[in-house]
């Protein structure tokens, strides 16, 4: 993966530039390895006693792995110190790494996995460093955009990832019980009534609903959870006996 002049990381508040500059840190042509590429996978290998291959098995992703490198820039011997500090300071703890590259933003949460390497290469001005960041959720996030259910309560939601992107539903207005009917039939189904100003919020990644910013529990009868896969329009439903709510899903791009 080549870093350009146009491409930039941040992490922990510091910021990491394509190209080469007078002041602050800068990446390595080839020192970003690890975003664009598929993390490995890790399966159950089962072979097939007297037979050819093995059994099928599903396949996940490993952790992902992220390995940067390049040069520190300062203008004086305090002020690459100073840098080196930082350095080893913000990349300490779980961050988030916001990265654009190619003019798409997308951000992951990881921690370090390697030691940071900081070595003077000019005294008092050049320095060079390297670090690994590991992601536990292989997973990269860009942008989140709102569907809004029409009068019928149908919607059809997508995303611009190339992974399945778990989205978040959002239940207002005023009525009793309801269902929202997902993709291969799945259902998810609340007891409890919606209250104006207490909106109901679904995470779809968990199956939790939260009713005016608290978790709650014992609401739901079936609870089916469904995810936007990419490249496909996903219709949703929400469906009520009485009353007037609307549903908003949102979905954000979700890449691998």
């Amino acid at each position: 993966m080549s870093f350009t002049t146009d491409d930039t990381l941040q992490i922990g508040g510091l910021y990491f530039k394509g190209g080469e500059g007078d002041e602050g840190f800068f990446i390595d042509s080839d020192g970003f390895e690890g975003w664009e590429d598929l993390p490995d996978v890790r399966f159950e290998n089962l072979d097939r006693a007297n037979a050819h291959g093995a059994y099928e098995s599903d396949t996940f992703y490993e952790a992902r792995l992220l390995n940067v490198s390049g040069m520190c820039h300062a203008s004086s011997a305090a002020d690459l110190g100073a840098y080196g500090q930082h350095l080893r300071t913000a990349l300490h703890g779980k961050r988030r790494a916001v990265v654009n590259y190619q003019g798409v933003t997308s951000y992951a949460e990881g921690r370090l996995s390697s030691g940071v390497a900081f070595r003077t290469l000019v005294p008092g001005r050049i320095a060079t460093y390297d670090f690994t960041y590991r992601f536990a959720n292989p997973r990269k996030y860009g942008d989140e955009r709102g569907f809004d259910s029409g009068p019928n309560g149908l919607q059809y939601v997508y995303h611009y990832g190339n992974f399945d992107a778990s989205p978040r539903i959002v239940v207002t207005g005023s009525g009793p019980s309801y269902v929202i009917n997902g993709p291969d039939n799945a259902r998810y189904e609340v007891n409890r009534p919606v209250v104006a100003g207490s909106p109901h919020s679904i995470d779809m990644a968990t199956g939790q609903i939260t009713i005016d910013g608290s978790v709650a529990y014992g609401v739901t009868g079936r609870a089916d959870t469904w995810v936007v896969r990419s490249g496909v329009q996903e219709a949703t439903r929400l469906v009520t006996s009485s009353g007037a709510l609307s549903m908003t899903t949102y979905v954000r791009d979700t890449y691998i």
